[in-house]
């Protein structure tokens, strides 16, 4: 960093209010009966377009209604969710998937830390290998994921850790994801929806026994969509902004044409997806959620 921008850095950086996504708390407010969030007294007033973006999200998701009230039971039950509402979404809509399980543990495995105990791009591609499939991130994640409860159950807890060791994943971790996983399949339990299984439903998986698990995905991820430009370029379907594959991405070396992402992150250049998840088209516009939301940008933009 050079003196110049050091010192035009601020002093002080802005409350997390104030920059980060507010649909979370959108929804809570709506949930505890606050209506008019415009009007809520913030400690630190976030900006109108960060509220207004916040209830536009809820409103594609089938959380809110027109009228801006918490929809019965998908806007109920995602605020039950101890998650991100895009994964709240995406969780509910597992159900229909026939991957309630699996979904559980995408989400999981999303808000934990790594699972992989290497960060050096060229360690962590080498240590990703095994599992990394074409499908995405999160995807990889999954066969992480399920190949650590095949080793817990047919050698134990002292084999399983060898085997981590081994594979460079970090099993703390993952011990942590089946934890938060149990606990979503037991709150989703309360919540009236039941536990099933890719596995039991091979017809709805595709060639590959992974599409009911991406269509879940694009059904909390669909504002999230970007389609390729060229290379490991891509432009957000929605707000058209330019983004970038993450060099660590399972799809780095064959960028498919369509994705929906996790995040993003911003660096001194450009703006990168992270845990990509490869999908196809006609989801966006065959699915509900996604197919209306689509519908309505479309005729905004004519």
């Amino acid at each position: 960093m050079t003196e110049a921008s050091y010192h035009g850095l601020p002093a002080h950086n802005p409350p997390e209010m104030q920059r980060c996504s507010l649909a979370a708390v959108t929804l809570q407010l709506k949930a505890l009966g606050i209506q008019n969030v415009l009007r809520f007294d913030f400690l630190s007033p976030p900006p109108p377009e960060s509220l207004s973006r916040a209830l536009e999200l809820l409103f594609a998701l089938g959380a809110l209604t027109e009228a801006g009230e918490l929809t019965q039971p998908i806007g109920d039950r995602m605020a039950r969710l101890p998650l991100e509402p895009q994964l709240a979404a995406m969780l509910l809509a597992a159900e229909e998937e026939a991957c309630v399980e699996e979904a559980a543990a995408v989400a999981a495995l999303l808000s934990v830390q790594s699972v992989f105990t290497v960060s050096r791009a060229k360690e962590l591609e080498a240590a990703r290998a095994p599992f990394a499939v074409y499908e995405g991130d999160s995807v990889t994640l999954l066969n992480v994921h399920r190949r650590f409860l095949r080793q817990l159950k047919r050698h134990g807890s002292a084999r399983a850790g060898s085997w981590c060791r081994r594979h460079r994943l970090n099993e703390r971790v993952l011990e942590r994801c089946s934890h938060v996983k149990a606990q979503l399949l037991r709150q989703l339990a309360r919540l009236g929806v039941a536990s099933c299984s890719a596995a039991e439903r091979p017809d709805l998986g595709g060639t590959t026994g992974t599409d009911g698990v991406r269509r879940a995905i694009v059904r909390g991820y669909f504002v999230s969509a970007a389609q390729v430009v060229t290379g490991g370029e891509y432009a957000a379907t929605h707000t058209s902004a330019a983004l970038s594959l993450n060099p660590n991405s399972a799809l780095w070396r064959a960028p498919p044409e369509w994705i929906v992402f996790h995040e993003t992150a911003f660096t001194a250049e450009k703006e990168y997806v992270l845990s990509a998840t490869k999908i196809e088209r006609e989801w966006l516009t065959e699915l509900k959620g996604p197919s209306d939301f689509f519908e309505v940008v479309s005729q905004q933009r004519t």
